[in-house]
């Protein structure tokens, strides 16, 4: 994955090197001290969590927001691609996308929306599906 800056349209740094397929969702996840990482969701069946700064995988998952990870229909909670946690069962097909939703104390809800034509809300922090549609 190619980084760009809008202003100028020039490509910046090195590729984010790591999924294994296409990417197919990417979303801005702000952070309480006033950084801001990038999730990546892929069709190789897991979303990353990046230091865009660096260029590098974050360590950071467990103290920011546990990373969804999409698996025929599961999503698990995971830092770059070693499992954390039990799935998060909810979709009935592949994950397609992802979105941070900022709530309470500068934390965030993840989003994800599936070829199940739902889109359902997680607490990355418990792992539990908290809504759907």
């Amino acid at each position: 994955m190619w980084s760009w800056d809008p202003a100028t349209g020039t490509q910046v740094g090195e590729p984010l090197r790591g999924h294994t397929s296409a990417v197919s969702a990417c979303c801005a996840l702000p952070r309480p001290d006033g950084t801001t990482l990038l999730v990546t969701a892929s069709w190789d069946r897991t979303v990353r969590l990046w230091n865009p700064a660096t260029g590098t995988h974050s360590r950071l998952a467990r103290s920011v927001a546990q990373l969804l990870s999409a698996s025929r229909g599961d999503a698990r909670m995971a830092a770059t691609m070693t499992p954390v946690g039990p799935p998060m069962r909810g979709h009935t097909d592949g994950v397609t996308g992802c979105c941070a939703i900022p709530v309470e104390n500068g934390t965030f809800l993840l989003a994800t929306t599936g070829r199940d034509e739902t889109v359902r809300v997680w607490d990355p922090a418990t792992g539990i599906q908290v809504g759907h549609r």
